[in-house]
């Protein structure tokens, strides 16, 4: 977290609850984040169905039609579904790590490689071939949160960018351990964010963002 940040975004992780749909728990995120915000321009009585109102671009982007200056963003994975909500255009991503049972680790790698040579970018189908199973899910989640922040989802353009920092050391195994790593490329700032060791999270801004996480 830095002090120059001064957009604010926050993490809503949901366990898995079939009973509730992706724009319900967008909503009970957006009702959060505005209650524990400062705003007086947005008085808690305006939070209303209609105030809360999730509606989705044609390439399934939501966004709140009758709120101004709030962007949201979801992902969904395993046992979890991540809601963001910020005050700056975002997205997000989580991917659980799983294998396929019958392959052997060789083959989990092989394959990791052979999807990162067809989707990823040239310099990161090379930066994975190092640590294929830790590497393949940064960049992935990365690149996907990219695209949930523009809006595009995953298009023919997915490898055409990359999301590789310009000293990719940033992302190398010994920042496991840290709840946040930050970098820039691509002119957006990404935040790989650690709670669950089986998962891997990013989140795309613009800028740089204090990002605060919240269970509920």
């Amino acid at each position: 977290m830095s002090a120059s940040a001064t957009k604010k975004a926050v993490l809503y992780i949901f366990n898995t609850d079939l009973s509730y749909s992706t724009e319900d728990r967008l909503k009970e995120a957006v009702f959060s984040f505005l209650c524990a915000s400062s705003s007086e321009t947005t008085p808690h009585s305006l939070c209303d169905d209609t105030m809360l109102q999730i509606c989705r671009t044609s390439l399934g982007k939501p966004y709140l039609p009758h709120l101004s200056g709030i962007y949201v963003s979801a992902s969904h994975s395993g046992e979890y579904l991540l809601c963001a909500v910020s005050d700056t255009k975002i997205g997000v991503d989580i991917q659980r790590h799983e294998r396929i049972k019958s392959e052997t680790e060789d083959e989990t790698y092989a394959r990791l490689q052979k999807l990162s040579k067809r989707f990823f970018h040239p310099k990161e189908a090379e930066f994975i071939t190092k640590q294929p199973w830790d590497r393949f899910f940064k960049v992935w989640t990365a690149k996907e949160s990219y695209v949930k922040y523009t809006g595009e989802g995953i298009t023919d353009n997915f490898m055409n960018f990359s999301i590789l920092p310009g000293d990719c050391r940033i992302l190398s195994e010994e920042n496991d351990a840290k709840e946040f790593v930050r970098w820039s490329a691509s002119d957006v700032c990404f935040h790989q964010i650690d709670f669950d060791q089986q998962y891997t999270v990013c989140v795309c801004t613009k800028e740089l963002v204090n990002i605060h996480i919240c269970r509920l």
